[in-house]
């Protein structure tokens, strides 16, 4: 009876064990771009062209294509995802990015951290293309 006690308590000490390291696993990554911020980005000084831009930051990196035309920004393709990938938040924050034409925009809710990587990968892409002037 003593060895089965043992055997269960060690049981749910291993999985307190995994749940306390999958809570840091996925807070580790977020304090560092809770205060990201975002340039604005004078879209006049942007070439015509397709640029990439890339933020890494854990399971927070991505890499995001932005087509630029004209001075507009006309598509923004995602190339490399986030980890934990919810594609309404890229689809909602890409149409108010495209809508407005900055990236000055309302972060969707509960995706804040997500959307500032999305939205420092498109800055990263534009300032390339700012490079190409």
């Amino acid at each position: 009876m003593k060895k089965l006690m043992m055997i269960v308590l060690g049981v749910i000490i291993s999985f307190v064990l995994l749940g306390v390291l999958g809570i840091a696993f996925l807070q580790k990554d977020m304090s560092s771009i809770e205060n990201l911020s975002i340039d604005a980005i004078d879209l006049s000084l942007i070439s015509d062209g397709t640029y990439q831009g890339t933020y890494s930051n854990g399971r927070f990196t991505t890499t995001i294509e932005v087509v630029v035309d004209d001075h507009v920004i006309t598509d923004l393709i995602m190339i490399d995802d986030v980890t934990f990938v919810k594609e309404d938040v890229t689809e909602a924050l890409f149409d108010a990015v495209m809508s407005s034409q900055n990236l000055d925009v309302d972060l969707i809710s509960g995706a804040t951290i997500t959307c500032k990587a999305y939205l420092k990968a498109i800055e990263n892409a534009l300032k390339e293309g700012m490079s190409h002037v």
